[in-house]
């Protein structure tokens, strides 16, 4: 437990670091000013699809959860992805892993925790492709399709590892014992939701994919708070820059990295730094803002209904 929390203290000092750096370069005063002026309209209407977004991440994800059981419930589900995607701010993507825990209920761990990895491919593959696009047009095309090789190399070696019995018992010698019921399950389950059950993942592709755009669109939405004009395309791609930045570890909630992401990249675009460093920030504080409801929310899961009573709502 010590260790955690003196890695958890790095990263945010390291995270804090970056920041400061940031904002010195990037002239906080003026981004600040920014920030005061900025249009409460365009704001609200960031927050709200902010909102939207994490629920059609819960659905999305749930519908691959009820293609293997139809134990879990709409609510059940809805409610342990909010939960989950709290503590993704204070414990990075490890706590994606804690989902399984809140569908225990429902679903075996190894099982949930292999709906878990199908949603996760999902979306990686999405931002790999969205995010290679975005250096392309931003950085240079090398650049984008370095990414884009990596992405896929790094995909289809999760693939095999998943597939590939050989792979999987060198895997097992590797991980912790607690590991090896999970590598066990993941091929049946794997094969139980792509193959048996296509249609859930289907949906998950469409859903990742709209929330994707949806993310161009609140930073489209954020710009215009600002008082400036972002493309469409151009904001759909620099959101999934920023998600891949994300997967780096390092840094505490992203700390750093996502404000390094905003000022590169919106400076690509023709946005000045002061404003791409306010844009970062704003989404930011409007990601902990939408916290609190969504924690609530999730958390009244703990004296919910019946897992009949859930799978009625539709």
């Amino acid at each position: 437990m010590k260790k955690r929390l003196l890695l958890l203290g790095l990263k945010l000092l390291w995270g804090l670091a970056l920041v400061t750096v940031i904002a010195w370069y990037s002239d906080i005063g003026e981004s600040w000013k920014a920030i005061e002026t900025a249009g409460p309209g365009p704001l609200l209407l960031a927050t709200l699809l902010g909102v939207l977004s994490v629920l059609l991440a819960a659905v999305g994800v749930t519908l691959v959860g009820r293609a293997v059981s139809d134990e879990l419930g709409w609510l059940a589900g809805i409610k342990g992805f909010c939960l989950a995607w709290v503590l993704g701010f204070f414990l990075g993507r490890v706590s994606e892993l804690s989902l399984p825990v809140f569908w225990r209920r429902y679903l075996p761990v190894p099982q949930a925790a292999a709906v878990v990895l199908v949603d996760k491919l999902i979306s990686v593959t999405w931002v790999t492709v969205l995010g290679a696009v975005g250096l392309g047009l931003l950085v240079d095309p090398r650049a984008g399709l370095l990414a884009g090789g990596l992405g896929v190399a790094a995909l289809g070696g999760i693939f095999f590892v998943m597939l590939s019995d050989s792979a999987r018992r060198v895997a097992s010698k590797l991980l912790p014992a607690r590991w090896i019921e999970l590598l066990r399950d993941l091929p049946n389950t794997f094969r139980l939701v792509t193959q048996r059950r296509r249609g859930a993942v289907v949906a998950n592709v469409i859903i990742t994919g709209l929330r994707a755009a949806l993310h161009g669109v609140i930073l489209v939405a954020l710009m215009a708070a600002l008082g400036k004009t972002l493309s469409p395309v151009v904001g759909v791609a620099i959101q999934a820059m920023i998600t891949l930045t994300s997967l780096i570890p390092g840094s505490f909630m992203g700390l750093g990295y996502w404000e390094s992401v905003y000022v590169m990249a919106l400076g690509r675009a023709g946005i000045g730094t002061a404003d791409a460093l306010a844009a970062a920030l704003i989404w930011r504080a409007l990601n902990l803002g939408i916290m609190l409801p969504i924690f609530l929310f999730g958390w009244s899961q703990r004296s919910g209904g019946s897992a009949g009573t859930e799978d009625s709502v539709p």
